[in-house]
């Protein structure tokens, strides 16, 4: 673990391995009295533009307190000033967009076994999904990386790629998937796989499309937030 202390009166700059980058500048120690903060980290190894309305504005970054930077996202607190004079710290990360993929085999819905994830320290259901790294920022570039997930997730070999017939997006504009602390979109798709396409039955899940089986899905197995709203639109969609 990393312990920093924001609240210092100088610049520096800190680099861990090369994956790990740490930026302070003066904080609100000064700017507003309060006692310097402890921050704790760990280094573990086309679309429309939203504009805002008149009746909406903006606030001003008056200046930066600290930037973080992993391999994962990079953190930035920074003090703003919001559309009534009040100067407030704000904490917020930039990290890649994030791809969910509805996937359609047999007549079934297909999700990967549970894995673990460690935010919530158990294994969880998902749909195949992952990250859309910046470089893939067009449609046609986010569709080849929804492709290479499914085949990822669900253990699909690259000669058997041709065994995806469909990819669609469920949204050409991707949805913050939380706004006040990320500037992370979530893009939705849904695929549709050959029948005669064999998958390894031990490594996946299946579930029916039925409206009784849909109910069970969500009143019971599928707790990811995401994964429930590209199910959501898909189904009425259908």
């Amino acid at each position: 673990m990393l312990l920093f202390l924001l609240g210092v009166s100088s610049v520096a700059s800190f680099a861990t391995n090369g994956r790990l980058t740490l930026t302070l500048t003066t904080s609100l120690a000064r700017h507003h009295n309060t006692a310097p903060l402890l921050f704790a980290g760990f280094d573990d190894g086309d679309e429309e533009d939203m504009k805002n309305t008149p009746h909406e504005t903006e606030w001003t970054t008056l200046g930066k307190i600290a930037q973080i930077s992993t391999p994962w996202m990079t953190m930035f607190g920074e003090n703003l000033l919001d559309e009534n004079g009040q100067q407030l710290e704000y904490w917020r990360v930039e990290k890649d967009d994030s791809a969910v993929i509805l996937t359609l085999h047999r007549g079934t819905l297909v999700f990967p076994r549970r894995m673990y994830r460690p935010g919530v320290a158990r294994c969880t259901l998902d749909f195949p999904g992952g990250r859309v790294p910046c470089s893939c920022s067009t449609s046609a570039g986010r569709l080849e990386v929804a492709r290479n997930i499914v085949q990822r997730e669900l253990a699909i070999s690259d000669n058997r790629s041709a065994d995806v017939l469909s990819i669609k997006p469920i949204n050409s504009v991707g949805w913050p998937v939380n706004s006040s602390f990320s500037n992370q979109k979530l893009f939705g798709f849904y695929v549709t796989l050959n029948d005669g396409l064999d998958l390894d039955e031990s490594k996946i899940s299946r579930y029916g499309t039925s409206a009784k089986d849909i109910d069970i899905l969500l009143e019971k197995d599928l707790e990811c937030l995401q994964c429930r709203a590209i199910l959501l639109e898909w189904l009425q969609m259908h």
